[in-house]
């Protein structure tokens, strides 16, 4: 060691030099980590994608809808209206509440029942949804996520 340097001042390069490369090590996998989470590959699984023999079996995709299809009806009431507006029609638009709905279903939105501070996404014929759009309605169907697949409509009574 050349006289007039402390042994010290190699141990405190050698620790600021692994400090940095720690820090540097855990930017790159936070980076990594948010990276992979935002493709859409978090360790949750994703109940909406096929995943394994699924993804590349369509039957088993078949089986598995049809376990979907087979829950059990239930009768819901509500108004129909689109999932954008959501029965809050803008008063301003001079438009009625069924008007307003087919207008928004035109322009992309879905079908939705509200009642109350409840709202569901509505599958099902839409010509048979859009004759009873901005109406109080009862119909039956299976909820499943939030989506009811709707086997009966009718007006309200």
């Amino acid at each position: 060691m050349p006289k007039g340097r402390s042994p010290w001042l190699l141990v405190i390069f050698c620790t600021i030099a692994t400090l940095i490369a720690a820090l540097a090590l855990a930017g790159v996998f936070a980076g990594a980590s948010v990276a992979f989470a935002v493709a859409g590959g978090s360790s949750r699984p994703n109940e909406d994608r096929p995943t394994g023999t699924e993804a590349a079996n369509p039957a088993s995709q078949a089986v598995s809808q049809a376990t979907v299809d087979t829950s059990p009806q239930e009768t819901f009431s509500g108004i129909i209206t689109d999932s954008h507006c959501r029965a809050r029609h803008a008063p301003s638009f001079e438009k009625n509440p069924s008007e307003c709905t087919l207008l928004c279903i035109r322009n992309g939105s879905e079908y939705a029942l509200v009642n109350g501070e409840r709202s569901f996404r509505l599958q099902g014929d839409s010509n048979e949804l859009g004759k009873l759009a901005g109406e109080r309605v009862n119909l039956v169907g299976s909820l499943a996520r939030g989506v009811i697949k709707v086997s009966s409509v009718s007006e309200a009574r």
